[in-house]
């Protein structure tokens, strides 16, 4: 009785340390089968290149400051800047009120006004200032060598420029005359045109228009 016993123990004892074996052995795959694993993903990752993001790919207009807005943004449109300068504005030949027994416009790819050649003789716009400031009044014209030389009158509201007409090279070659500066408040005002002395058969000039033009 006691061999058997002593047997089965041995057999048991034998089972344990075969079971312990093979449970060592085991974990050892398992481990090396982890390892193996990590050491591939590792090597994966070190040679793959990362996409860029939407968010990435959007890069902003000019360098950031911390707080993460552009050091020098997109300038606002002119409306928003509230400083922009008013657009010039243009009266035509067309658009005078002609005042005299000769003067006219003559019509053409461009009309002027012509036959100048009394000083009872005028010629007058209104123009309508939409900004209070300070405007350069000029007017574009063409004279003849043969004519000109005359001096001119133009009143603009309550103040009076005067100067001298001179010739351009032909009544087919325009200049801008430099008439004057003068503030302008904002509504509309009258500018009347013409000539203060004229030699006999002289004409004052050709006008295609007169220009008021903001200086800031």
């Amino acid at each position: 009785m006691w061999r058997i016993v002593s047997v089965a123990a041995a057999v048991i004892v034998l089972l344990a340390v075969l079971l312990s074996a093979v449970f060592r052995i085991g974990l050892r795959r398992i481990a090396r089968e982890e390892e193996a694993a990590a050491s591939a993903f590792a090597i994966a990752k070190a040679h793959t290149i990362p996409s860029a993001t939407h968010a990435d790919s959007q890069v902003p207009a000019g360098p950031v400051q911390a707080g993460g807005a552009p050091e020098h943004p997109a300038p606002r449109d002119a409306d928003q800047a509230g400083d922009a300068k008013s657009p010039p504005i243009t009266l035509t030949a067309s658009a005078a009120k002609l005042d005299g027994g000769e003067i006219r416009v003559q019509e053409g790819r461009e009309p002027n006004i012509g036959f100048w050649h009394h000083t009872t003789e005028s010629a007058a716009w209104k123009v309508d200032v939409a900004k209070t400031g300070l405007y350069h009044i000029e007017i574009v014209y063409a004279c003849d060598p043969g004519n000109g030389g005359g001096v001119y009158e133009m009143q603009v509201g309550n103040h009076r420029f005067t100067g001298t007409s001179k010739p351009t090279g032909s009544w087919d070659v325009y200049n801008t005359l430099q008439v004057g500066d003068l503030t302008l408040t904002a509504g509309e005002h009258p500018i009347a045109l013409k000539p203060l002395t004229l030699d006999d058969g002289r004409a004052l000039m050709n006008v295609r228009s007169i220009r008021i033009v903001a200086a800031r």
